[in-house]
């Protein structure tokens, strides 16, 4: 607040005034500024390869919020990926906006929509934008966009116990996987319902989402 003199009569008013003066001060400078609340949540397939041993679902975790500062992406990210104590069904924020790629791609209007066994797009995109890496090719079918997942479409684990390469701490086993290629059924799951054994040893890519 300004504070204008004026001598009226030989007497001094001092006068508390906002805006003396030829300026004026608009009333958001006393307003602290807020974020804007969420309207989208970025999903992206990562840049990089892995086995199955990623350090446990933390590891997992971690490669997804590296990618995602290294790309310059706001916010907190984690794998889809499911263990026996921990899956992205009860682990994720169940988001009421848009899970969208890095170009603005709409994947699902939100969780339900994530969840209800098929999205709108593949996770296709990178974090930087750039189509999905090559993977391994699983078990000699020719698919060459795995994921690793031990996780359904549902969000829940397919079979922790002896699907999720060890808790994600072991190159040896099989594993749910999923392809990013696909929107409809097997974007997150096994389309054959069944684990190839050496998935675990295979070189194959993480779903990233923010939280």
């Amino acid at each position: 607040m300004s504070r204008c003199c004026q001598n009226l009569s030989g007497i001094l008013v001092i006068l508390a005034l906002t805006g003396c003066g030829n300026g004026s001060n608009s009333s958001s400078d006393d307003e602290d500024s807020q974020d804007s609340p969420d309207t989208e949540k970025i999903v992206f397939v990562s840049s990089e390869t892995y086995s199955g041993n990623m350090g446990g679902n933390a590891g997992a975790d971690a490669n997804c919020q590296r990618l995602a500062d290294a790309a310059l992406l706001d916010g907190t990210f984690k794998a889809c990926v499911s263990s026996v104590a921990e899956e992205p069904a009860t682990s994720f924020s169940q988001s009421t906006v848009p899970y969208v790629l890095v170009d603005g791609t709409v994947i699902a209007d939100d969780w339900i929509g994530l969840t209800d066994g098929s999205i709108d797009n593949p996770i296709n995109l990178d974090e930087n934008g750039n189509p999905g890496p090559a993977t391994d090719n699983l078990g000699g079918f020719g698919f060459t966009t795995v994921v690793h997942t031990g996780t359904s479409e549902s969000g829940f684990a397919t079979n922790p116990s002896v699907q999720t390469c060890s808790d994600w701490t072991s190159d040896l086993g099989g594993s749910t996987w999923g392809l990013y290629e696909r929107a409809a059924f097997g974007w997150s799951a096994s389309i054959f319902g069944g684990a190839p054994a050496n998935l675990c040893g295979l070189q194959a890519t993480i779903y990233c989402f923010e939280q």
